[in-house]
């Protein structure tokens, strides 16, 4: 074989020296810190400018993929590490609680987060939970739940998070009692009416008909008046949850992050926890249905429906029709 000849200029168009790999590689330091980094588009772009190579979007998309796994790791070996991890939160946050669900074969199931603070901060929240929940869009899907309360200032406080494989009111501002007339039942009982609005305020269990003084825990029209009435303080029939004391006692501990990997320490049984990905149920074939199939007896209105005459099966530039516009003709021939 002779000795080659070509000039460095007429290299390759496809570049096979640059693969996906390489290209991971180089393009890998603009995904530190960053929340996405570039596109596979923006590494088709660092490519042609940094690296004088043209390269396809899928080989673009498998360096972004590659690099993604170079800094942040592949999600088998994050599945790997979870229990490690979870150690050192419980080590590290004391009262945390957390736990991993696996199957027979050991891969992942479900798994559940409460941070001790969490846990302590709920004494001083109103003791109602929301749960809401989220698709997971990664290669191994599931639910992402989390569960939360409302602080004193209407903000949601978390509680709690979990993953599984399958799935704020503002608080009201007190109002005058002008125009209501007020009655006492008994020393602690009161009638208020004024226009539409009517309740029986019970001051001592802080409670009203109308239901708002008992779930928000705030002083509904009612109460206000009661509470003039009777010469006492709103400010005292206040929850206590919405002081600045309690919101304080909410907020004032900390969550210590756990830091890098190779400072922890986690005993040996935790670490050779298996825990392996959920098995990855493959993608039917073929672009997805978008439509339902109809229900028996049920119809569904044809497009092709004609301009000129109103019946349906044709359009206007076929339509045989002598009666003219269907503008005060009905229609014919309608389906149904």
């Amino acid at each position: 074989m002779g000795v080659h000849s070509c000039s460095l200029l007429n290299r390759n168009a496809n570049h096979r020296q640059a693969t996906y790999v390489v290209i991971g590689e180089q393009v890998a330091p603009q995904y530190v810190g960053v929340e996405k980094g570039p596109s596979p588009k923006g590494v088709q772009t660092f490519a042609r400018t940094e690296l004088g190579a043209q390269i396809s979007y899928y080989k673009a998309w498998r360096g972004r993929k590659h690099a993604h796994t170079l800094i942040r790791g592949s999600p088998e070996q994050s599945f790997h590490v979870l229990p490690s991890y979870f150690h050192m939160l419980e080590k590290l946050n004391p009262g945390t609680v957390t736990r991993i669900e696996v199957d027979g074969e050991s891969r992942f199931k479900y798994l559940f987060l409460a941070f001790g603070v969490a846990i302590r901060g709920f004494r001083y929240m109103r003791k109602v939970v929301g749960i809401d929940g989220t698709f997971l869009k990664g290669q191994y899907r599931g639910v992402l739940l989390v569960a939360t309360a409302q602080d004193g200032n209407g903000q949601c406080y978390p509680l709690a998070w979990g993953i599984v494989d399958s799935e704020n009111e503002d608080a009201p501002c007190f109002a005058q009692s002008n125009g209501r007339h007020t009655s006492r039942l008994n020393p602690i009982t009161y009638h208020v009416k004024g226009g539409e609005l009517e309740g029986v305020v019970d001051i001592f269990n802080k409670t009203c008909t109308c239901k708002e003084f008992d779930i928000d825990k705030l002083l509904c029209v009612h109460a206000v008046a009661a509470a003039h009435h009777a010469q006492v303080s709103v400010y005292n029939l206040v929850s206590p949850y919405y002081t600045k004391e309690y919101y304080l006692l909410a907020y004032g501990e900390t969550i210590y992050p756990v830091g890098s990997q190779s400072q922890w320490d986690v005993p040996n049984e935790v670490v050779t926890r298996i825990v392996l990905p959920r098995e990855v149920k493959e993608k039917k074939r073929g672009r997805p249905k978008t439509s339902r199939f109809p229900s028996v007896g049920e119809f569904r209105k044809r497009k092709n429906r004609c301009g000129k005459c109103g019946a349906y099966g044709h359009y206007k530039k076929k339509c045989n029709s002598q009666t003219g516009s269907m503008e005060g003709n009905p229609p014919t021939n309608v389906p149904g």
